[in-house]
């Protein structure tokens, strides 16, 4: 099996299909909490919180995409996995690469991973 748009790959290692659901567009122009649709977030006019659901779906896929480094991004009771550790709110640039602005976040049933795209 191969990723694809049918298919990915889970954070435990076993493949999965994505979320059902329609993908919803959102321009966040202020603070906002996010649904369980996969969803495409562009964050504009400021160092705005975006907040994730608070019972995320198995699978869920969010695109978030700033022009403002320093917007936030609360994981709502749920944590972010990355370089070997769990850890919670966190801006843009705290994601490890400072030169893009563009995130993808997985979530596995437990934690997100974030992929900095």
């Amino acid at each position: 099996v191969t990723a694809n748009n049918t298919s990915f790959l889970r954070g435990d290692g076993t493949w999965a299909a994505p979320a059902a659901g329609t993908v919803a567009t959102v321009t966040a122009t202020g603070p906002i909490t996010l649904s369980t649709a996969n969803q495409f977030v562009y964050i504009t006019g400021g160092a705005h919180t975006i907040t994730l659901p608070a019972a995320p779906l198995t699978g869920q896929i969010i695109y978030l995409y700033t022009d403002n480094t320093s917007a936030q991004i609360n994981p709502n009771g749920k944590v972010f996995r990355q370089a070997n550790a769990d850890w919670g709110a966190s801006t843009f640039v705290e994601f490890g690469n400072t030169g893009t602005y563009a995130l993808t976040l997985i979530y596995n049933g437990t934690k997100w991973f974030p992929y900095v795209n």
